[in-house]
């Protein structure tokens, strides 16, 4: 054991759209979707992360609920952009250190055994974030507030 890292507090995105592109160029599809954005006059959305795929392009973002609605209205209209109806939202475990992968795989093993169908995962310098549908967010939040203060040995 080296240290002990142990998560500070459990943060909720209530609604987070997930948009994709055929788009090949992850380039080209952010700055496709800025163009949009800046021409309906839509305050750039909080990024959470890029996923390319076989058949283009996707991104998880969130913002202000008024932002989000007017994305999603601008969008509708757009046959270069898709935006998924799961309705999703993020829950993140934010640690007290950098986290390592014994944070990933206990708050991995958490979501498995409490059954949550995770939709994404992703990491960063201090947090685990987990994407779910928003009808699993409060269980979400309630399984991963179990770590709080819980020091996890790395």
């Amino acid at each position: 054991m080296f240290e002990s890292s142990s998560v500070l507090a459990i943060n909720s995105q209530s609604e987070v759209l997930l948009i994709s592109s055929p788009e090949k160029s992850a380039a080209k599809f952010f700055k496709n979707l800025e163009k949009i954005f800046a021409k309906n006059e839509i305050a750039p959305p909080q990024i959470l992360f890029i996923q390319p795929s076989s058949t283009g392009h996707s991104v998880y973002l969130t913002a202000p609920q008024e932002n989000l609605e007017m994305i999603k209205n601008c969008l509708t209209e757009n046959k270069q952009f898709r935006v998924s109806r799961n309705e999703l939202c993020s829950v993140s475990a934010t640690c007290s250190g950098a986290t390592d992968s014994q944070t990933i795989q206990t708050v991995l093993d958490l979501i498995d055994k409490n059954k949550i169908a995770m939709k994404a995962f992703f990491q960063s310098a201090m947090s685990s974030v987990v994407i779910v549908e928003q009808k699993d967010r409060d269980k979400t939040i309630q399984t991963l507030h179990q770590l709080i203060d819980k020091p996890v040995q790395i």
